[in-house]
C-alpha cells in the first residue's frame, strides 16, 4: 500500500501509471482502492470506479506518446479545476458561517472574534475581518486599539487582497503608526494594485517622513502607482499645510516627471495637474499656462485652470 501512494505521488512516469493501471484489477479490495485513488493523484482521471478507471486507461494507453501526454495533462487540469471550485465552495461556506458567528456573538465580545478572525490562517477570514471592519467604520463605531494594532499588521500580509485591504482601512483611519511599516512594504511589493493602495494610503498619514518614498514611486514601473503617488504628494503636500522647503523640492521633482509624460498619459497627466494646484508651489504656474492652451483635451484644460486659478491675480485672470 505505501508503494502504491508512493507511485501515485511521485510518478511521472507512463510506466508507473501502467503498473498502477494493473493493479485496479487486482483481488484485494484494498489494493484495488488504493490502486484507485493513486492512479487518480497520477493521471488526474477522477474515477470512482476501479473498472472504469481501468477501461479508461485501457483507451488512452492505446494512444501514441504524444497524444496520451497530452491526455494526462488535460486530465490533470480538470483534475486542478475541480479542486478549486470544492475549495472555493469550501471556503464560502466557512466565510459565511464566520459571519453569522460574529453578528450572533454579544456586542461585548465582538472586539475580540473580530481579532481572531483576523488571525486566522485563512485568508479568506482574515478579509471577513477586515468586511467587518469597514462595516464599523461605514457606522461611525469604536474600533478598539488593539484591532487597529492587527491591521497595521495585515498590510504586509502573504496574501495580496488582505495586504490591500488593510492598506485601505489604515489610510481611512488614519493609523500613522503604520508609516514605517508601509514605507518597508512598497520597497518591496510585487502587486501593482497592493503598491498603490499602500501608496494612497501613506499619503492620508500626513507624515512628511513618507516624502521620499512617494517621490520614488513617482518613477514606478506601473501608471497606476504613480497615479495614486502623483496624488498622495498632493494631498500630504496640501497649500499651507507643510514647509516651504520640503514643497519646493517636491515641486521641482514633480514637474520633471510630468515633462517626462508620453501625449497616450493623457489621465496620468491630468492626475499631475490637480496634485499641483493642491500643492500650489509657484514653479507649478508655467506647467498650468501650458496646459490650458486649445491643443489640450478638456479635462487636462480644465485641470489647468483649477490651477492657474489659485495665484489670484491679474495675470492668472
Amino acid at each position: 500500500l505505501a508503494a502504491i501512494r508512493a507511485l501515485g505521488v511521485l510518478s511521472d512516469d507512463v510506466q508507473a501509471i501502467g503498473v498502477l493501471a494493473g493493479l485496479l484489477e487486482d483481488a484485494d479490495r484494498a489494493i484495488r482502492f488504493a490502486a484507485l485513488a493513486a492512479f487518480n493523484e497520477a493521471t488526474g482521471a477522477g474515477q470512482s470506479d476501479p473498472a472504469v478507471a481501468a477501461d479508461w486507461w485501457r483507451r488512452a494507453s492505446s494512444l501514441s506518446q504524444e497524444k496520451l501526454l497530452k491526455t494526462l495533462i488535460e486530465t490533470r487540469a480538470q483534475q486542478v479545476q475541480r479542486l478549486r471550485n470544492e475549495r472555493s465552495k469550501l471556503t464560502g461556506r466557512l466565510v459565511a458561517a464566520g459571519r453569522e458567528a460574529y453578528l450572533n456573538t454579544a456586542e461585548p465580545n465582538r472586539p475580540r472574534y473580530l481579532q481572531s478572525l483576523l488571525s486566522e490562517d485563512v485568508a479568506a477570514l482574515r478579509l471577513l475581518g477586515l468586511d467587518l471592519i469597514n462595516d464599523l467604520i461605514t457606522d461611525r463605531k469604536e474600533i478598539s486599539s488593539e484591532t487597529k494594532t492587527r491591521i497595521v499588521e495585515l498590510t504586509t500580509d502573504p496574501d495580496a487582497k488582505v495586504c490591500l485591504r488593510a492598506a485601505r482601512i489604515v489610510g481611512d483611519l488614519r493609523l500613522t503608526s503604520a508609516t514605517t511599516k508601509l514605507m518597508e512594504a512598497i520597497s518591496r511589493e510585487l502587486d501593482d494594485d497592493v503598491r498603490a493602495s499602500q501608496v494612497s494610503a501613506l499619503g492620508r498619514l500626513d507624515d512628511l517622513s513618507a516624502l521620499d518614498t512617494l517621490v520614488a514611486k513617482l518613477n514606478d514601473d506601473s501608471p497606476l502607482v504613480v497615479g495614486e503617488a502623483v496624488s498622495a504628494l498632493g494631498t500630504l503636500l496640501r497649500r499651507g499645510q507643510q514647509g516651504a522647503t520640503s514643497r519646493d523640492d517636491v515641486a521641482r521633482q514633480l514637474i520633471e516627471r510630468y515633462q517626462r509624460l508620453t501625449s497616450q498619459e493623457s489621465e496620468l497627466r491630468e492626475k499631475f495637474l490637480m496634485a499641483m494646484a493642491g500643492i500650489g508651489a509657484r514653479d507649478f504656474r508655467p506647467v498650468f499656462e501650458e496646459a490650458i492652451g486649445k491643443d489640450r483635451s478638456p479635462r487636462i484644460r480644465r485641470a489647468a485652470i483649477t490651477g492657474l486659478a489659485i495665484y489670484e491675480d491679474a495675470s492668472a485672470a
